[in-house]
C-alpha cells in the first residue's frame, strides 16, 4: 500500500538504521526496485504471488547493485525493502511515469499555456498566436546566431545555402535562367555515372518505389526560384538587422510576396542615394510660368559637369 508522509515518518523514526537516508535516496530507491520488478519476481516459486504482492526476499546481486548505486549500505537497503517493499511493488516504473506525465501535459498542459508554444524547425520558429483567429508567422534564425546550411523550400525538399548562392551568381553574371539551374544541377549532381551510363542515349526513368513517393526527388524550377529568394531575402534581412518574418499558412508560392514587396519599396526609398540628392552645385531649379494659365511649373536641371 501507499505510505503517507507522516506513516513514513513514524516508520524511519522507529529504525535508527534509517535515520541518515535522504528522500532523494528514498526514491532513487523506490525507482531502481520498481525497475527491477520482473528480475525480482522471477526467482519465486510459482505458489508466491508476486502479481499482487511483494515478495519477500530481493536476490542479493541487485540488492547489492541498487545499494551501491543509491549509495546506502546492505542493511539499510534490506531494510527498506523489509518496510516499503508493498509501496515499492505498487511503484510504477519510472519510465511509464514520465510517459503519464507527458499524456498529462499533452491533455491538460498545453490548454492551459504550460508549454512555450513555440515550434522550432530546421530554418525558422513558429510561435503560437496569441488569439485562435490571429495568423502565425515563420521567424527565420538569425543568420549570426544560427547559421542555415540548408533551405527548406519545400515540406520535403532542402537546398545547400551554398548552391542558393552559386544559383544567384549564375543568375546574376551569366543571366542563367531558373529552368537551365535546375536542368545543370540534375545533370551534374543528380544522377549516378552508372545511371548515366546505362541510360546515356535515353532520358533516365525513375525506379517504381521512387515514382511512388508521395513527393518528387527530382529538382524544379520552383525549388530554384524558392531558394534564390529566401536566399536573398536573408541576405537583406541580415544586413538591415532586422528579422525575417513570413507567413506560416497559405499558399508556398505567395509565402514570400510581402516580403518581396517591403525590400522593392525600401530599395526605391532609399536604395538609390543619388536619387535623393540635391545641391547647387550639380542641380539647378528655376521658375517656369505659363503665360495662358498662370500655372508656375518648378523644373530641375542639372548642371553640366
Amino acid at each position: 500500500m501507499y505510505h503517507t508522509l507522516a506513516a513514513i515518518a513514524t516508520v524511519i523514526a522507529n529504525l535508527p538504521i534509517l535515520l541518515t537516508v535522504t528522500l532523494s535516496q528514498l526514491l532513487l530507491f523506490f525507482d531502481l526496485c520498481a525497475l527491477l520488478k520482473d528480475d525480482i519476481a522471477l526467482i519465486h516459486p510459482d505458489h508466491i504471488n508476486t502479481i499482487t504482492t511483494a515478495p519477500p526476499l530481493v536476490p542479493e546481486v541487485h540488492l547489492e547493485w541498487i545499494a551501491t548505486t543509491v549509495g546506502l549500505s546492505n542493511a539499510q537497503a534490506d531494510a527498506l525493502w523489509t518496510t516499503f517493499r508493498e509501496t515499492i511493488w505498487a511503484w510504477g516504473r519510472i519510465d511509464l511515469r514520465l510517459r503519464k506525465i507527458l499524456d498529462s501535459i499533452e491533455a491538460f498542459g498545453w490548454r492551459k499555456g504550460i508549454c512555450c508554444g513555440t515550434n522550432y524547425r530546421n530554418n525558422y520558429s513558429v510561435s503560437k498566436p496569441l488569439l485562435p483567429q490571429d495568423p502565425a508567422f515563420r521567424v527565420y534564425y538569425d543568420q549570426l546566431k544560427v547559421p542555415i546550411e540548408y533551405y527548406q523550400v519545400t515540406d520535403h525538399h532542402y537546398v545547400d545555402a551554398k548552391l542558393a548562392n552559386m544559383w544567384t551568381h549564375m543568375m546574376a553574371i551569366s543571366t542563367t535562367a531558373a529552368t537551365s539551374c535546375a536542368k545543370l544541377y540534375e545533370a551534374t549532381f543528380a544522377h549516378q555515372v552508372q545511371t548515366s551510363a546505362t541510360h546515356y542515349f535515353t532520358r533516365p526513368e525513375s525506379a517504381h518505389f521512387v515514382a511512388a513517393l508521395p513527393f518528387s526527388p527530382k529538382l524544379t524550377v520552383d525549388h530554384v526560384w524558392t531558394a534564390f529568394t529566401i536566399h536573398a531575402l536573408l541576405r537583406d534581412a541580415h544586413a538591415h538587422h532586422m528579422p525575417f518574418i513570413v507567413p506560416h499558412d497559405g499558399e508556398q508560392a505567395a509565402r514570400f510576396n510581402t516580403a518581396m514587396h517591403q525590400r522593392n519599396l525600401r530599395i526605391i526609398q532609399f536604395g538609390q542615394d543619388a536619387a535623393r540628392h540635391c545641391c547647387n552645385v550639380c542641380m539647378r531649379i528655376w521658375d517656369e510660368v505659363d503665360p495662358s494659365t498662370g500655372i508656375i511649373i518648378r523644373s530641375k536641371c542639372f548642371s553640366p559637369p
